[in-house]
């Protein structure tokens, strides 16, 4: 019974310790096989787009972490591909538009953007807080960040993820990019449970 007791506990603490607000997985998720997977330009809260490059950081070098995708496509390689490329510029634009208005993840835009980055999966991060905050006389620096893992073919989204980190601080203010770096790690631990491949 003793032996019961502690097992349950370290299984508690280990949930707590890998958990996060949100993770939605889909039931077919498993049968998702993605190879080459295009990190769209990160979005940021409004006055921290001079930030946006510890962000992107934090989701390229969490998702190469897992050793999930053949080749990753990053942010930084996204965005200039898109501003050389009106068709992809327009087709990404009109993306974000429907997936934040309407919810909807649009077959052909996606279909469209991947074929256009030569990508076969699609992946979205989109930063929702990102600076300092003070309450009750206690100081935080505080990030929060959304992910999404998308089907280029189908427009499905396989995997969706939210998660926000807070730190205390009194003179020195954290680094959000490490903060970033924190929220990241901790979300593409819960991303599905996909089969790992070898690089060429």
């Amino acid at each position: 019974m003793k032996r019961f007791i502690i097992l349950s506990i370290i299984s508690i603490f280990l949930f707590s310790c890998s958990s996060i607000e949100f993770n939605e997985i889909s039931p077919s998720a498993s049968l998702f096989k993605p190879s080459v997977v295009v990190l769209l330009p990160v979005k940021m809260p409004d006055g921290y787009d001079h930030d946006v490059t510890k962000a992107e950081k934090a989701v390229y070098d969490n998702a190469m972490k897992t050793k999930k995708f053949e080749k990753i496509i990053s942010p930084e390689n996204a965005r200039q591909q898109m501003n050389e490329n009106k068709e992809l510029q327009e087709s990404i634009m009109a993306y974000f538009s429907k997936l934040k208005t309407l919810g909807i993840s649009d077959k052909d835009l996606s279909k469209r953007i991947c074929d256009l980055y030569l990508a076969d999966t699609i992946i979205v991060a989109e930063f929702s807080k990102w600076g300092y905050i003070e309450y009750l006389g206690d100081k935080f620096g505080e990030v929060s960040a959304s992910i999404k893992l998308i089907d280029g073919a189908t427009g499905t989204i396989y995997w969706k993820a939210m998660h926000q980190e807070k730190e205390s601080y009194s003179l020195f203010k954290p680094d959000l990019g490490k903060i970033a770096d924190k929220v990241l790690h901790r979300m593409f631990k819960n991303m599905p449970d996909l089969p790992e491949v070898k690089k060429k």
